[in-house]
């Protein structure tokens, strides 16, 4: 075999062996180092990680009944999961002290996007899917009105 042949060859392996290492790294190692560890991130310090982390570990046990809570970021402070999962097992509700409330939830969690995530939701059998619409989410401060400038001029006028 020629010198060249046995640079391409080498070059190939060296390729090769560097991808299988990415994958390696990228599908096994990097999982683990970050969403095995306990995440002790604030919820609006990181959103993204905390939503991926949160989407990877919500399980609901097999004598327990889930709810999920979802909506944008801006929800989280109008529904708060534990307070939903302690009103559920107080009250009169058949099974009550079997609900447990995750929230489920990104910075602008739009409807569409819940429907993209519908395969995640459906593989964690929750008994409930609760979508919190905050009026924050409909942006209604970017809306223009249009008789506005007519009522300001003919304020002036008169």
């Amino acid at each position: 075999m020629n010198p060249e042949a046995r640079v391409k060859i080498k070059t190939i392996w060296i390729s090769l062996l560097l991808l299988l290492g990415f994958l390696f790294l990228d599908r096994v190692l990097f999982p683990i180092a970050l969403f095995e560890f306990p995440n002790e991130l604030e919820w609006d310090t990181s959103p993204w990680y905390n939503f991926l982390h949160k989407q990877r570990n919500i399980r609901f046990e097999k004598g327990e009944k889930g709810i999920l809570v979802a909506g944008s970021s801006v929800a989280l402070y109008s529904a708060y999961p534990q307070q939903i999962t302690d009103e559920v097992r107080t009250s009169n509700i058949k099974d009550g002290e079997k609900f447990r409330a995750e929230f489920y939830s990104h910075p602008a969690l739009s409807p569409t996007d819940l429907y993209y995530y519908s395969d995640d939701i459906l593989n964690k059998k929750p008994e409930l899917v609760l979508y919190v619409l905050n009026p924050a989410d409909l942006q209604l401060d970017y809306i223009q009105k249009k008789n506005t400038m007519k009522l300001v001029s003919t304020n002036k006028q008169d």
